[in-house]
């Protein structure tokens, strides 16, 4: 009985970290989006376009890892 105590606080544990992390790939995001709207270069609007499919490729992998945990 414990070694099962012991997996779902694991699991609960797990979770808990990918939520913290979708929670920093979104703030991730809106400050990403901040950058483009600012960018006065094409450089830099190149930039922000790399790193907003960079970011949305991140949250998707960790929103399935997420829907994976039990």
């Amino acid at each position: 009985m414990a070694f099962k105590f012991s997996k779902e606080t694991k699991e609960r544990s797990e979770k808990q970290e990918i939520t913290q992390s979708l929670r920093n790939v979104q703030e991730e995001l809106m400050r990403n989006e901040a950058v483009f709207n600012l960018a006065e270069s094409p450089e830099m609007i190149d930039f922000a376009v790399h790193k907003d499919i960079a970011l949305k490729a991140q949250y998707d992998y960790l929103l399935k890892k997420y829907k994976g945990c039990k």
